[in-house]
Parts: structure tokens; C-alpha cells; sequence
């Protein structure tokens, strides 16, 4: 990972909120320079205003479909005062997971 690449993670650790054009002014850096490195080399995308991982794995769809399947029956059986229960998000930056020991990896 070159040196861009770590101050953008580091902007992004400091602040989930900021947005691209807020780096690239930091940085010193052009808008579409920090959107290519968030997106192409850090494999994020903005999904519902957060910076995801691009893809997800076997593991996180069988979690989303359970997840889903579980706020479907909740929905079925408590009807529109579940949907009153439902809080929005704001936009945030998503951290992944990195570990710093080899250790850590297994988590």
C-alpha cells in the first residue's frame, strides 16, 4: 500500500463522515484521485451513503439473507409498528476489520 493509500485509511479512521472531496482537499489531491483509490485500490463503494466493501463474501450474504428473513417475520407479525421501530442511518465511512497481528487474522 503506497503512502496515499495510508493517509486516505488514516483520514477515513479520524473521520467516518468525511467525504472525498474533503480528502482530496486535505491531501492535497484531486477529487477524482481519491475517489479511485477508495474505490479501486481500498475496494470500497459508496452503498446507501457508506463506503463498503465491494464485494461480499459467502458468509456476509448468508448473514444479510438471515437478517432480512428475520425483519421479514418481525414485520408479518407486529405489522406497521415494526416499520415505526426502523431507525435511519446517517452517512458514515464503514472501517473494515484489519488486523495488525497474524494472530488477530483468525478473528
Amino acid at each position: 500500500m503506497d503512502d496515499t493509500s495510508v493517509i486516505i485509511i488514516s483520514t477515513l479512521l479520524e473521520d467516518q463522515r468525511i467525504s472525498c472531496e474533503e480528502i482530496a482537499h486535505e491531501a492535497n489531491m484531486s477529487t477524482t484521485s481519491v475517489f479511485r483509490i477508495v474505490a479501486q485500490t481500498l475496494q470500497k463503494r459508496k452503498v446507501s451513503a457508506k463506503w463498503v466493501l465491494h464485494q461480499l463474501n459467502e458468509e456476509q450474504k448468508a448473514t444479510r439473507k438471515r437478517v432480512a428473513e428475520e425483519l421479514l417475520q418481525r414485520y408479518e407479525a407486529e405489522g406497521e409498528q415494526f416499520l415505526n421501530k426502523i431507525i435511519d442511518t446517517d452517512e458514515t465511512w464503514i472501517q473494515d476489520f484489519e488486523p495488525q497481528l497474524k494472530s488477530h487474522s483468525s478473528q
